[in-house]
């Protein structure tokens, strides 16, 4: 009997894994503005420390989201930020930013994620931090 609860609950916790989720785009709705998620290239998410996914379809959305729910980047397991080019999760804390009117994303944060080097057609923009782009929204 004992040894059929610990397999019991070995399998239990395996289904309790705390992960990211790919976005299902034209399908997904986003957390904030409930638009259906299109372009990858802005899409955000927050997955809290049970499992929970939160998706947004612009990094805008998700700020104002955790600025309505009180919440930092600390509040969860995982707060991440599609990369701009490659459609890639990056940890949003660490990435970074460009903000420019000819990025056009959904919801007009109009700001796209990198992980390391900046593409040089955006090389001549202004750099922003997550620190600076949370002010920002």
């Amino acid at each position: 009997m004992k040894r059929i609860c610990l397999i019991f609950l070995g399998v239990v916790l395996t289904q309790c894994s705390v992960s990211p989720e790919q976005v299902e785009y034209a399908k997904d709705p986003c957390q904030f503005c409930k638009m259906t998620i299109m372009e990858p290239g802005f899409a955000a998410e927050l997955v809290n420390t049970k499992g929970r996914s939160y998706k947004f379809d612009d990094i805008s959305c998700m700020i104002k989201y955790m600025k309505m729910e009180e919440q930092q980047v600390e509040d969860y397991a995982f707060v991440l930020v599609n990369e701009y080019a490659t459609d890639q999760w990056i940890d949003a804390a660490n990435a970074r930013y460009i903000h420019h009117e000819n990025l056009r994303s959904p919801m007009q944060g109009n700001t796209a994620a990198f992980k390391s080097k900046i593409p040089e057609e955006w090389a001549q923009e202004p750099e922003l931090n997550w620190n600076e782009l949370w002010e920002m929204f």
